[in-house]
């Protein structure tokens, strides 16, 4: 039986905006499942159609999906899809999230042109379903909190594959921030009592809204239904009695889910999955021949601009490790400042002819970490380089370029910026 959501379902009609990554296959129900191959089933003879990228003419309003679920190869590092939704004047953009489960900064970020309560009739909606996998350990509960989204990772059945679910979040506000931490699930509980700390019992006092020491089950309950406590911490993963919260920074730390997401974790999680928390604002995937970078808006206003383009660049350069990648540095600095949190093609993956093209070599490292260090700065001025494994150490190679003067002047920049002088090698 399916399980509908306690709010009034959007009639939407939907299209598809481009379908790179795995594709939506099966209706939103309660078991949700994506497959990076396309295979129709019983369970969506509709979606057909949208495959073919017909129109959906007639109104679906189908019970929407807890999660998104994919099962993907271990190496697969972007899933979903994106497609665009006509708008109907009686429903905000904050109904169109929850019934696609997104958050709120997820569906704003992506229509900026609209306003976010009367988005108007018969107006293209970006639904942003398609997310770059954190760059994290494939295991348990990851969760990124400058996108506010959680991901669920385990092995599927079948084998060489992952099983992934993600859910968007709502996390700790300024003065409240929900900390970067690893840690694991240590208590699970079901109707959880909110003991309420004395800092936040100060803080409602003040206000002149007291609070009990302690709030029981119930619709007054800010936890909702279940919980999942982290470690011997006081940091709960919880449902919650205000799911228009989800996609903002407005809780006292603890990360929130909407009640139907957080059950469905719940009934997922086993007491000692590990969980990661990161802050990742800006994302990078190879995939199908294309690089791709996703950036939100960075967690703290202390972020700097360079600092943003610093953390792209060494994740484009760690998605591009080993491979030959052209990237597009304009449209780099325009996903920068657009910050739309949706996955965005900056170049792509081809071999390059070096037999008459000057090269220069930057350096060799015995770590990883260090190469990547190095194309990242030398990315920031616009120069395309690569790291590439050679035997047991890490090569960074800049170019090519069409002559030795324009190899002079890479090799001069490259200098001022890094203190290196890069070895120059010739056609051939």
């Amino acid at each position: 039986m399916r399980r509908m959501r306690a709010f009034k379902q959007p009639a939407l009609r939907l299209f598809p905006v481009n379908t790179a990554g795995p594709r939506l296959l099966t209706a939103r129900t309660n078991s949700t499942i994506h497959r990076a191959t396309i295979r129709e089933t019983r369970e969506a003879p509709m979606r057909k159609h949208y495959l073919l990228f017909a129109v959906i003419l007639s109104t679906v309003c189908v019970a929407p999906a807890r999660a998104d679920t994919f099962i993907v190869d271990t190496d697969t590092t972007l899933v979903g899809d994106l497609r665009g939704v006509k708008s109907r004047a009686e429903y905000s953009l904050v109904d169109v999230a929850r019934y696609f489960n997104l958050g709120y900064n997820e569906i704003t970020a992506a229509n900026r042109q609209l306003n976010v309560w009367l988005p108007g009739d018969d107006k293209v909606v970006l639904v942003p379903s398609r997310f770059i996998l954190p760059d994290a350990p494939r295991k348990g509960i990851v969760l990124n909190l400058a996108e506010m989204r959680l991901y669920y990772f385990r092995m599927a059945a079948e084998p060489g594959h992952l099983e992934i679910s993600t859910y968007p979040v709502g996390v700790g506000r300024e003065g409240w921030a929900t900390p970067q931490m690893t840690t694991a699930v240590s208590v699970k509980k079901v109707k959880p009592s909110w003991f309420v700390p004395e800092s936040i019992l100060a803080e409602y006092l003040a206000k002149g809204t007291p609070l009990p020491p302690v709030v029981g089950p119930g619709p007054e309950n800010p936890l909702g239904e279940y919980a999942l406590r982290l470690g011997g911490s006081s940091y709960l993963i919880h449902g919650t009695n205000k799911p228009g919260g989800i996609g903002m920074r407005v809780s006292h730390g603890c990360i929130r889910l909407y009640p139907e997401d957080i059950e469905n974790l719940f009934a997922q999680v086993d007491v000692g999955t590990e969980v990661r928390i990161v802050d990742q604002p800006a994302k990078a995937a190879l995939h199908d021949g294309q690089l791709y970078l996703e950036v939100h808006p960075a967690s703290s206003d202390d972020v700097t601009p360079e600092q943003l383009l610093g953390d792209a660049t060494r994740r484009i350069a760690r998605a591009a490790l080993g491979h030959t990648v052209k990237v597009d540095w304009a449209r780099v600095h325009a996903v920068l400042g657009e910050a739309s949190g949706v996955p965005t093609v900056v170049g792509s993956l081809g071999p390059i002819d070096k037999r008459r093209r000057w090269v220069l070599i930057a350096g060799s490292f015995a770590a990883e970490q260090d190469a990547l260090s190095l194309v990242a700065q030398i990315g920031a001025a616009r120069l395309d380089s690569r790291a590439w494994k050679i035997a047991d150490r890490y090569q960074v190679e800049v170019g090519p370029f069409a002559d030795a003067q324009q190899a002079d002047y890479a090799r001069q920049l490259i200098r001022k910026r890094t203190g290196i002088l890069a070895l120059k090698i010739p056609p051939g």
